[in-house]
């Protein structure tokens, strides 16, 4: 099984540089550690997508959580940046719930 996870990962790895997608190692402890990393208001409330291009997609739970959580998407986007790199992340778009 390990052996097959790491053939994916390096098969997917070089296709994932090229569309800028941030390390699915960054994305796994991003999803497992989002309350804890991100704080409030994001903790219970919105969901990580996807880091493209050192921008991570946030996906807000409702629309009335968007306006607030974009108002603090800098601060989010500092504490990531520290913990992870600016490199890995330099800034948070917040998006509304896709459902």
């Amino acid at each position: 099984m390990m052996g097959e996870i790491s053939s994916v990962r390096h098969l997917l790895g070089p296709i994932l540089v090229k569309l800028g997608v941030a390390d699915l190692s960054v994305l796994n402890e991003l999803s497992e550690r989002w309350d804890e990393l991100a704080g409030p208001p994001w903790a219970g409330n919105s969901t990580p997508q996807i880091i493209q291009h050192s921008e991570l997609i946030v996906e807000a739970n409702s629309s009335a959580g968007v306006r607030v959580m974009r108002y603090a998407a800098e601060s989010l986007a500092k504490r990531l940046s520290d913990h992870f790199g600016q490199e890995v992340v330099s800034s948070v778009r917040v998006v509304a719930p896709s459902r």
